[in-house]
């Protein structure tokens, strides 16, 4: 096998501490010392959501669906959760999905164009997520 760099992922500022990977949603989630977790499309490479948590963090974990249904009846509609740990010890959790995006709407823009996470049949997508437990002080 050839050694290759395939992608790119320029966002942070910080050290990048983890990544995880949601294969499910084609979601790749990485979190900083500059205290943003950030979600990025796994075929495109596009940034999809950078979400800031007011907290360096040291490791990030995509959590399976079954522990999803067990957390709340609320989360319907999401596609996953995933936990960051933060360097003040804090354990936060996002539950996350994928949504049209609003300014999708094919108004003329002269700069370079970014690549945008698209659905099979040409939709592009973005991230939402909402915190739904923090642990910790």
């Amino acid at each position: 096998h050839e050694n290759r760099c395939v992608a790119k992922l320029t966002g942070h500022v910080s050290a990048v501490t983890a990544v995880a990977f949601d294969a499910a949603a084609k979601l790749v989630v990485t979190c900083s010392r500059d205290q943003v977790l950030s979600f990025w499309h796994m075929e495109t490479y596009a940034n999809m959501l950078n979400l800031p948590v007011a907290e360096e963090l040291e490791g990030v974990q995509v959590l399976g669906g079954g522990f999803k249904a067990a957390l709340s009846d609320d989360l319907e509609g999401y596609a996953g959760c995933v936990a960051g740990v933060g360097a003040a010890g804090r354990v936060r959790m996002w539950a996350y999905k994928l949504v049209p995006r609003e300014d999708a709407g094919g108004a003329s823009n002269k700069k370079k164009k970014k690549k945008k996470a698209r659905t099979s049949d040409g939709v592009p997508m973005k991230v939402k997520a909402r915190c739904i437990a923090t642990q910790g002080d």
